[in-house]
């Protein structure tokens, strides 16, 4: 399929941005978009997609074949990005900053609207990508409904972590939260993190007055599985075409993942993984969006190409770190690779090359390791995943292999990993690339898969521990993009099979690409929460877990009665806490943030926080001990807490009946100061 000639239309975007609106609108759990928010909504979609359409347009590409998917990519993270640094100003909300930004894109975009004319163009990536967003609607669906379910039967049917998320989202929206550091611990500042595909949410959260941890199960996952789709149709028409994106979005969204079969180890579900971290998706169409930078880049070799798909990778870091780690191998060899082949390097020259680099990374890594606390921590990783809940059992074999050789060992595992994580479509892009490079007809493009799964295994041997210990957090969480980016080369291997040959065959192509296209909606509503679930025992501690039903009561009561700002503290948090404790969960469903809560995490953190941590606590410690209810109330006043939280059954000795307190809803004996 030839590219089309001219680029996308103004209004083409504008009906890309309209599909992207009514998905997330659809998903807003509390159904409260009128009309004016609805259309403020869309604008700011539309000038999300005008932001990327004026990269697009810098980097030459707006006749590309991915031009419309990869300005939506682009546009999400650089507007991202603009509203991310604009609120870093508490006195500019989200709200604000969204709009200011709108205006620009759409004062930038009229002299092209009324050059360009209202015709609509690039009418296969426009279906392409509003199939994409029919897609992701019915994949967030179920989770967007979980605060919903936590109201009407007491269990929240999703991983915990949202309650995290949403506190990050209320510290960067309408929310007491805002402009006041980490919303566990008020008024600390936080450290550099993947921070960036929150600010949207929180943006979007201005419009309807969404509380947190609704816009964390709707928007955020929304625009997660938006970001995915958009990703890999980018990659797939770069290659081929719409018929190949049409399929490589129904083998993603529809299609069981590699867990299911064969080790069937649930810890590598690239479903389960989506919804449990939607950091992914953003991840994903992140890497996608440079990876049809650097294909571009070996057609058209200009430095503008190559320096875009490195700002990307570095843009990683503020949206998905994990993504980052695996994708800077990659942008490098890749580098290497084309800049090697055009000046007609051997590839003996270029194998010894990359030996020498290899051997200079372990050399490295070598020095680190004999004079830093960096530890590989490849064993201990590998022991984790072989004690899974799986199919095969693997873990005696690996156990019989480690008390020989523990290189034998971590090759078994290694292999153990890439087989259960990456599956069929490993298996199919291996044979699809070994017969290209005996048929002698491999391009560079065709390495692009290869290249991510020796990152994994790079990563998976080399990435360390990080703050809060645990080894699987930068080594495991990345399969979902290399399972991702396999995918569109192993649906091109099968589909360039002698007898399956449907592109030449119009005909074919179009009840091909129809039958996937409904499977891409239908297979994700009919059994996305069973393709999503974990399977594994110890998740039953953090999904579909039973909270008590007073905190929601308790949150409905501060959310009414909120002010800007309000801080809230229970009367007694748990040291140890490093997941989610009560204040957590109140804080995720009004936005007011944490006096000190989740302890246990903040002080395993550094030492500055452990002190902030220790100081917090010794001064609750002291209001709980106070002589009398004026001197606790002093106490609380001079710390900044407005709503001080006890359960009735350890009422404070200074009011020992709670006939003080403000309010008691169930057991919750509520104080509420100023």
């Amino acid at each position: 399929m030839k590219p089309e000639p001219t680029p996308v239309s103004p209004v083409t975007e504008a009906i890309a941005a309209l599909a992207m609106a009514t998905t997330l609108a659809a998903l807003d759990p509390r159904k409260q978009f009128g009309l004016v928010e609805a259309l403020q909504l869309w604008w700011w979609c539309v000038a999300i997609v005008w932001s990327g359409a004026l990269a697009v347009r810098i980097l030459r590409l707006r006749e590309a074949r991915a031009a419309l998917v990869l300005e939506v990519l682009l546009g999400v993270a650089i507007t991202s990005l603009v509203v991310l640094s604009a609120v870093s100003a508490p006195w500019l909300s989200a709200w604000s900053a969204m709009t200011i930004w709108s205006v620009g894109m759409t004062l930038a975009t009229a002299l092209r609207l009324r050059r360009e004319g209202f015709g609509a163009n690039h009418l296969r990536q426009l279906a392409v990508f509003v199939l994409g967003c029919a897609g992701s609607y019915a994949w967030a669906l179920p989770t967007s409904r979980a605060v919903a379910a936590l109201t009407g039967t007491g269990r929240f049917p999703a991983w915990t972590d949202y309650f995290i998320h949403a506190g990050e989202i209320a510290r960067l929206g309408p929310f007491a939260a805002f402009g006041r550091g980490i919303a566990s611990l008020v008024d600390v500042a936080p450290d550099l993190y993947h921070f960036g595909s929150y600010v949207l949410p929180a943006a979007f959260a201005s419009l309807t007055g969404a509380m947190p941890l609704d816009a964390a199960v709707s928007t955020w996952v929304g625009l997660s599985f938006i970001m995915l789709t958009a990703g890999i149709a980018a990659v797939a028409f770069s290659l081929r075409g719409a018929v190949l994106a049409i399929v490589s979005l129904a083998v993603l969204l529809a299609l069981p993942d590699a867990s299911r079969f064969g080790i069937g180890n649930g810890f590598f579900g690239f479903h389960w993984m989506l919804v449990t971290a939607p950091g992914s998706g953003y991840g994903i169409g992140l890497v996608a969006a440079a990876v049809v930078l650097l294909l571009c880049w070996v057609k058209q070799p200009r430095f503008a190409l190559l320096a875009a798909s490195a700002l990307i990778g570095g843009m990683l870091i503020l949206f998905r770190v994990h993504m980052a780690l695996l994708f800077a191998p990659v942008g490098l060899a890749f580098w290497a690779a084309g800049s090697a082949l055009r000046r007609r390097v051997r590839p003996a020259a270029m194998a010894a090359g990359a030996v020498v680099i290899a051997a200079a990374l372990i050399g490295l890594v070598a020095l680190l390791h004999a004079y830093t606390q960096y530890r590989f921590s490849l064993l201990a990783y590998l022991s984790a995943i072989m004690e899974q809940d799986v199919g095969l059992p693997l873990n005696d074999a690996y156990t019989l292999l480690l008390s020989s050789s523990s290189v034998l060992a971590a090759i078994f595992g290694l292999a153990v990993i890439l087989v259960g994580s990456l599956g069929l479509p490993l298996l199919v892009y291996s044979v699809f690339i070994v017969l290209r490079i005996v048929r002698r007809s491999a391009t560079l493009a065709d390495f692009v898969p290869g290249m991510f799964v020796a990152s994994l295994v790079l990563v998976s041997v080399l990435a360390p521990a990080p703050w809060n210990g645990d080894f699987t957090e930068f080594k495991q969480r990345g399969f979902v993009l290399v399972y991702a980016i396999l995918v569109p080369w192993a649906v091109l291997a099968v589909g360039e099979l002698p007898w399956l040959r449907v592109a030449r065959n119009r005909a074919a192509a179009t009840l091909v690409s129809g039958l996937a296209a409904i499977t891409c909606v239908a297979a994700p509503l009919a059994f996305g929460n069973a393709l999503s679930a974990p399977r594994f025992s110890w998740s039953s501690g953090l999904y579909n877990v039973a909270l008590d039903p007073t905190l929601t009561a308790l949150a409905e009561y501060m959310a009414e009665h909120r002010g800007p700002a309000d801080v809230l503290v229970f009367d007694a948090p748990d040291p140890a806490a490093t997941l989610v404790d009560e204040a957590t969960i109140v804080t995720a469903m009004t936005g007011v943030p944490a006096f000190v809560s989740r302890a246990g995490i903040y002080a395993a953190r550094s030492g500055r926080l452990g002190d902030i941590v220790r100081a917090r606590l010794k001064v609750l410690a002291s209001v709980r001990m106070a002589g009398d209810l004026v001197d606790a109330m002093r106490q609380l006043s001079d710390a900044a807490i407005t709503w001080y939280l006890v359960p009735a059954e350890r009422a404070p000795r200074w009011d020992s009946e709670g006939r003080e307190a403000t309010t008691r809803i169930g057991p919750w004996l509520v104080y509420r100061l100023g």
